[in-house]
């Protein structure tokens, strides 16, 4: 079956999505009761949570050598009986064994009708459904609103899922260590590469691990839906700051549909990255806080704690622009009303300490394992550059400076009459650091992540900044209040954007031929684990790992002698990628290592010879897939008697 058919991605795709809503919408449900003002903040509150709860129980796991599927099951099993049991106050767990021993005689007896019991409660959903969408499209407003909202986040999705179906490839050279990772983590294997954040990719392995997806699939659909669901959290916390949806649209927009626009890696948006996915929490965890400032709930407190907790196990970068946003709401807040605010403040304060304690906890472990740090990201992260150069500013930079006047202006104009005024001063205050840091960082401090990785941080930022000056605007100027008129202003805004500017699906860079990923995919369902191996270059091993086996090819070429039949050591059946073309990835040439893919021109032509000498000596050689860019040969051995009796009796 073709990657890129829709039944493919009807089978894959559900799977995903099925896992998905059981561990991230419907289990929290159950685990973390907690009050939420909408259904998008009760959402985020439980994808939060969630998220932290299984990062923390895999690691734990993993640590102590017991991550399998039953052991999680188990645990959650276990997690919902407790609940079942203080729910209904049930004394002792010999009396809940009792009553579900009932239930089940119940049943046997008739009494209880499972299947009457799962109709009464569709019907019951029914009717909340219907209710639910007479109030989200009960009027004319509701409707068109929720258009606008819709017709946004297609096309976002759109534009971020459009690769991950059509093209089996991974996007980006990071997507193979992801995969790599998942599969280290599956077998228990924690920090195999070195010490990094290793939380993104314990989420990912649940996913893996329940779905029973290849990894490969776990990484094409995760990037686009991270990219979805940071543009969600940047919509969400903008209508809760305004109470306003058209100002959440606008950010939705920016965004989602005009990233190219924005100082950010607009590929990255396709790609499966933990920085991203970091991303999906910082201003969820922001507004959680300043949330808490304002009403002093401890729901919120929590929230907000363990977005903050989940990020330091993700991502060091998106944990200090969390870090320094917490900074400045504890100071606008100590400002506004210290005697209020001091005891909130010392509590998220201790909080910020409590998370950076988290984020250092995988470290020590690591280095009590005896690992070294993860050397490619060591290097990056102290890398200096010569000449640091500030980054030119563009249209959207400009409009975001013309924003930051509106916002002071409805600051001084408002100030004793607008309940969001604490948003906003707090947008003026994390808008204006993070772009100092995005246009000086770079050239103060000299350090390559500042000045490469500085200009993401801005790309989320200022989204909220323009659409908070939008909903500046439209409470300074009277008529721009009229909904139909934001409503009107909002839809031909889409337009344009849809029908003139049109934006294009993102592609991000691949590292191999789209054919050879899918030949695995073919090999990989044909045969069994254990009876054959790929010969590739170096993106075939994250791959093949834990499936089959796998040799670079210049291994290959040094261990075997064309002119001998028998490969010792290999299995059955081994399939050598010979590119008549040698793959060259999009790649700017300022990181772009030339050796590598010279020296890979010489070993295919090295393996073509080798191919050619083989196939005139020997008849178990044949062709498995070929076209314009790569050849796949299958060489086939026939096991040995010694062979034979192992596999069946286990014995030599």
């Amino acid at each position: 079956m073709p990657y890129s058919s829709v039944l493919n991605h009807v089978l894959h795709a559900s799977r995903y999505a099925l896992v998905f809503s059981i561990f991230f919408i419907l289990l929290p449900r159950i685990f973390f009761r907690s009050h939420s003002d909408s259904l998008l903040e009760g959402f985020f509150r439980n994808y939060i949570k969630s998220v932290f709860f299984f990062i923390i129980l895999g690691y734990s796991l993993v640590l102590l050598k017991l991550y399998e599927l039953l052991t999680v099951v188990a645990i959650l099993i276990y997690l919902l009986l407790y609940l079942y049991r203080k729910k209904h106050s049930i004394s002792s767990w010999e009396e809940l064994v009792h009553i579900q021993m009932v239930w089940v005689y119940d049943i046997a007896d008739g009494l209880i009708r499972p299947g009457q019991i799962i109709k009464d409660w569709l019907l019951k959903k029914k009717t909340e459904f219907k209710l639910s969408a007479l109030k989200y499209f009960g009027s004319w407003s509701a409707m068109g609103y929720r258009v606008l909202f819709l017709s946004v986040f297609v096309y976002t999705a759109y534009l971020r899922f459009y690769d991950a179906l059509k093209h089996a490839a991974p996007a980006m050279s990071d997507s193979y260590v992801v995969i790599a990772w998942i599969k280290y983590i599956d077998r228990k294997m924690l920090f195999r590469d070195g010490i990094y954040p290793q939380g993104f990719h314990t989420y990912l392995d649940f996913l893996h691990k329940f779905s029973d997806l290849d990894p490969l699939y776990i990484v094409n659909y995760s990037g686009p839906l991270h990219g979805v669901l940071i543009t969600l959290s940047l919509y969400f916390v903008v209508t809760r700051w305004t109470g306003q949806r058209v100002p959440g649209v606008l950010v939705a927009l920016i965004y989602g549909l005009l990233g190219s626009y924005l100082p950010l890696g607009w590929m990255r948006q396709a790609a499966t990255n933990s920085q991203e996915f970091a991303f999906i929490f910082i201003m969820p965890a922001l507004y959680f806080f300043s949330k808490y400032i304002e009403k002093g709930r401890r729901d919120d407190l929590i929230t907000a704690s363990a977005a903050l907790f989940l990020i330091g196990l993700v991502h060091s970068l998106a944990f200090a622009c969390v870090g320094l946003g917490m900074s400045l709401l504890l100071l606008l807040s100590l400002l506004i009303g210290w005697r209020d605010n001091l005891y909130k403040a010392l509590r998220i304060s201790l909080v910020g300490i409590c998370g950076v304690v988290v984020a250092i906890i995988p470290v020590g472990i690591g280095l009590l394992m005896g690992k070294e740090f993860y050397g490619a990201s060591a290097e990056f992260l102290l890398s200096q550059t010569l000449l640091p150069i500030a980054p030119e500013l563009g249209i959207i930079d400009f409009l975001a400076g013309f924003a930051f006047v509106i916002l002071l202006l409805f600051l001084l104009i408002k100030r004793k009459q607008s309940k969001e005024l604490f948003a906003v001063g707090y947008t003026i205050l994390f808008g204006m650091a993070t772009f100092c840091l995005y246009y000086y960082g770079g050239v103060v401090t000299k350090n390559i992540v500042i000045s490469s990785r500085s200009g993401e941080l801005w790309g989320l930022i200022v989204p909220v900044v323009l659409g908070m000056g939008w909903y500046a605007i439209s409470q300074l100027l009277g008529p721009l209040r009229n909904k139909v008129v934001q409503f009107v202003l909002g839809f031909c805004l889409i337009c344009y954007i849809f029908f003139s500017i049109r934006p294009q699906p993102i592609i991000p860079y691949k590292m191999e031929y789209e054919s050879g990923v899918e030949q695995y995919l073919h090999i990989s369902t044909m045969l069994r684990p254990t009876e054959w191996m790929i010969v590739s270059q170096e993106e075939g091993y994250s791959l093949v790992y834990g499936k089959g086996y796998h040799l670079m090819l210049e291994n290959f070429l040094e261990l075997y002698n064309p002119y001998v039949k028998e490969l010792k050591g290999c299995p059955v059946d081994i399939f050598i990628y010979h590119e008549k073309k040698v793959f060259w990835p999009d790649l700017d040439s300022s990181i772009m290592d030339y050796s590598i893919y010279e020296n890979r021109e010489i070993q295919n032509q090295k393996i073509k010879e080798w191919l050619d000498i083989y196939e005139k000596n020997h008849d178990n050689l044949n062709t498995f897939y070929e076209d314009d860019n790569l050849k796949i040969v299958r060489i086939h051995q026939a096991p040995s008697l010694e062979e034979k009796n192992q596999t069946i009796w286990g014995i030599k």
